[in-house]
């Protein structure tokens, strides 16, 4: 599925029960550990947040994913971050503002929750 963004850019467009993968190709002598990559939100700053194990292995192609729930923001998201590690310790964390999807539709309940009263006792 598809969708343009307010810039008038095509790109990925998902709903509620939809999975978003991601695939990420690495390398690392010692072995690739874990892979986490948080999307935020373009306008309320909402992140999406999925993560895989590289089992360890020295050349991969990682695939990350998770389900968009019922009660996802519609927003256009980017690649705020993704982390990599190794087997060594070793941690880097990339940026690519270029990997952006869409969340179509809307959530029943967009309203946080309302104060009634405070007592205390």
């Amino acid at each position: 599925m598809s969708g343009v963004n307010k810039r008038g850019n095509l790109m990925k467009s998902y709903k509620a029960g939809d999975t978003i993968e991601l695939s990420v190709a690495l390398t690392d002598v010692s072995g690739i550990t874990k892979v986490v990559a948080a999307f935020r939100g373009v306008q309320e700053g909402r992140q999406i947040w999925m993560r895989a194990n590289g089992r360890g292995q020295t050349s991969a192609t990682v695939v990350l994913g998770t389900k968009v729930e019922e009660t996802a923001r519609p927003d256009e998201y980017f690649l705020q971050m993704l982390a990599v590690d190794d087997k060594a310790g070793n941690h880097k964390e990339y940026t690519r503002n270029d990997i952006r999807f869409m969340i179509e539709g809307s959530s029943q309940d967009t309203d946080p929750p309302e104060l009634v009263t405070v007592t205390l006792k």
